[in-house]
Formats: C-alpha cells, sequence, structure tokens
C-alpha cells in the first residue's frame, strides 16, 4: 500500500512537473514567435521606406550614414544583389505585392552582372537575386540569366591552379583567392544541374578542395587574405604561396 501511495504521488508530480514545462516551453515559443513577427514587420516596413526613399532602380543600397540615410552602389558593387534579395525574402515571408514588385524591379536591375567577369562576387551578386526570384516565381528569363551569370563566372577558373581568381591580378598579388570565394560556387553548382555546363560542378568542387587543402589550418580557422599563387603553375601543391598572417587574417 506504501508503494502503491508513493508511485502514485511520484507519478502525480512526474505529470505536473511535465504540465509546467509544457506551458512554460509554449510560453517561451509564444514569446518568440511574437518578437520574430516584430523583427519581420519592421523589416518589411524599412524595406518598403527605402524603395520609396531610392526609387532608381540602378542605385542599390549598401550602408548609411551618420544622419541615417542610404549610401548607394551601382550594380557592379559586390553588394548590390543583397537588397533585391531581401526584397525577395520579404515577399516570401508575407506575399505583400508590393514588395514582389519591388523585388523584380531591382532584381532586373542588374542584368547586365549577367557578362561580368571583373571579380568573383558576380555568383552573389546574381544568386541573391535572380536566385532567389526564379525560385520564387519560376521566371524562364531568370534562369537563362543566372546560367549565363554562371558561366561568365567560370571564365575565372584556371584549370592549371584549380581555382577561381578572386580579384584581377595586381601589384600586390599574381593570383589572388580569398574565403569568399565559397559562398559564390552555390552558382556554379546550381546551374551545372538546371541546364547549364555539367563541367561547372567540377569546377565549383575542385576550387572548394583546394581551399579546404590551402586555407583552411588544423584547428577549422582560415585565413582570410590572399592565397598567392603562379598561375602557369604545374604542381599546386609545390607552386602555391599561402599568407597565413596575423590574427586580423583569421576566421
Amino acid at each position: 500500500m506504501r508503494n502503491t501511495i508513493y508511485l502514485f504521488i511520484k507519478g502525480l508530480l512526474a505529470f505536473t512537473l511535465v504540465g509546467f514545462s509544457c506551458i512554460s516551453q509554449r510560453e517561451h515559443s509564444s514569446g518568440f514567435n511574437s518578437r520574430f513577427e516584430h523583427c519581420l514587420n519592421y523589416a518589411r516596413k524599412q524595406l518598403k521606406k527605402s524603395v520609396n526613399i531610392i526609387q532608381d532602380a540602378g542605385k542599390f543600397p549598401t550602408s548609411t550614414k551618420s544622419d541615417g540615410t542610404w549610401n548607394t552602389r551601382d550594380m557592379y558593387d559586390w553588394r548590390s544583389g543583397h537588397f533585391p534579395g531581401c526584397l525577395w525574402y520579404a515577399f516570401e515571408n508575407s506575399s505583400d505585392i508590393s514588395l514582389k514588385e519591388a523585388a523584380m524591379k531591382w532584381t532586373e536591375g542588374l542584368e547586365p552582372v549577367k557578362d561580368y567577369t571583373g571579380n568573383h562576387d558576380v555568383g552573389f551578386m546574381i544568386f541573391c537575386s535572380y536566385g532567389n526570384g526564379f525560385r520564387l516565381t519560376g521566371d524562364e528569363d531568370y534562369r537563362k540569366v543566372i546560367l549565363r551569370a554562371a558561366r561568365s563566372l567560370a571564365t575565372r577558373y584556371n584549370p592549371t591552379v584549380g581555382l577561381i581568381q578572386s580579384w584581377n591580378s595586381g601589384k600586390r598579388w599574381q593570383f589572388p583567392v580569398i574565403i569568399d570565394n565559397m559562398m559564390n560556387l552555390e552558382l556554379l553548382f546550381w546551374a551545372s544541374k538546371n541546364g547549364g555546363d555539367p563541367e561547372l560542378y567540377k569546377t565549383a568542387e575542385t576550387h572548394a578542395l583546394n581551399t579546404i587543402k590551402n586555407h583552411v589550418r588544423e584547428d577549422g580557422s582560415t585565413i582570410h587574405g590572399d592565397i598567392l599563387a603562379d598561375p602557369e603553375a604545374t604542381h599546386l601543391a609545390q607552386e602555391l604561396i599561402i599568407r597565413m598572417t596575423t590574427h586580423k587574417d583569421n576566421v
């Protein structure tokens, strides 16, 4: 009898604790969802305000001035795809047609970038904008832009070195490659599976493997800075000069 009472009380306590735990979790979840929705609403509000202020789809906001107004750059700035990308995400979350129209306007303002071969940034300039646009609309013209941009990015790949060159050669370097370049590989992987040249997959994969080999340290950190490589090299491992420098280059 005593054991029965003990087990009953133990079970009752467990049930009570689970009940309070569930209530606590629901309250926590509810509070988080409320804050999250507040943030989304505020972001949509600010994006709409920015659309009305900037208006010109040839100008892309990148940072704010001390007075809170936008600094803007042209389509060839490495951050140009971020604004239309944000607009697409805001539309996806809200189904607000005005956000979709703005996303299309600033996305299509980047159309000439499909032929840009000046640096590796074309990857997220195009995939943040046209990539999200195609994902949400299925617009065939968007897909064509993405595939052409992938071909443009691939022109920076050197098969001898096995890497995509980040910036053009200059006095400071021969063949610079930075860790950021990894963010552009998604464009090549996607294109290889969606109507583009299947070789784009191998290009992206080779770049990724060589980046792991030469950028990543044993402790998992990386250099952001440059790999200086001789583009005429026949043996990558012997010819690479890696600037494994100070803490400011750590990631």
